[in-house]
């Protein structure tokens, strides 16, 4: 895959031309090295916790699913939750380890990135409050899977929602915990409202100067 990978840049360009580049940006090029390695070790390791994952993610997809109907079945040996006669499997991957896993690399940059605009200590918190939204999220996703699938519509659940549901609750997630800590004054240092407070503050001399020398012109 290397040899293979190394030819096609090759002939896409002249190796001067790659190595001049990588000198010029090695930098964000080592950035998206080391973020590549933590996503692939991260991921192992959420691996590693994929049982009691699962045992987590069946109890509360088991009890979402409880509050809307009563014919509910799960079953803790192969992870087989269902209502009817509709009913699937949480494989490994559907556990949540794997957006767990992206939220924590995902988290880890915006805390670099954005280190001088948030408060510390508790800007580490949103790592933990990423997991569990997550974790969360994700059973949600499930058991709405189950209860499409329940009702009669097995295709969208199992084609479309299954496939679409993930990235789109990752990305909605990540994006709206990344603006609430821009406007939360808890983890940001630099909100909007201290920013407009703080141009206020800063034109009010200009102004009330202004209105001086416009009142001694007038006289």
């Amino acid at each position: 895959l290397l040899a293979l990978a190394a030819t096609w840049c090759l002939a896409l360009l002249p190796a001067a031309t790659w190595l001049s580049l990588l000198q010029q940006n090695w930098l964000p090029l080592t950035g998206c090295l080391v973020l590549a390695g933590a996503s692939i070790g991260i991921g192992q390791l959420a691996e590693r916790m994929w049982l009691p994952l699962g045992q987590w993610t069946l109890s509360i997809v088991s009890f979402l699913l409880r509050l809307v109907s009563t014919n509910v079945s799960a079953d803790p040996t192969d992870f087989r939750i269902g209502s009817g006669d509709f009913a699937v499997i949480i494989a490994p991957q559907c556990s949540g380890y794997e957006g767990i896993g992206l939220a924590w690399v995902f988290v880890a940059t915006y805390l670099w990135w954005c280190r001088r605009d948030l408060r510390w200590p508790q800007a580490w918190l949103l790592l933990p409050l990423a997991t569990c939204l997550m974790f969360l999220f994700n059973s949600f996703r499930i058991a709405a899977l189950v209860l499409i699938g329940a009702s009669g519509w097995r295709d969208i659940a199992l084609g479309g929602f299954h496939s679409q549901a993930g990235w789109i609750s990752y990305n909605l997630i990540m994006l709206g915990l990344v603006a609430w800590s821009r406007y939360s004054k808890f983890f940001s240092t630099h909100t909007p409202a201290s920013a407009t407070t703080n141009a206020a503050t800063t034109n009010a001399p200009t102004t009330n100067a202004a209105t001086t020398n416009a009142a001694t012109t007038a006289a």
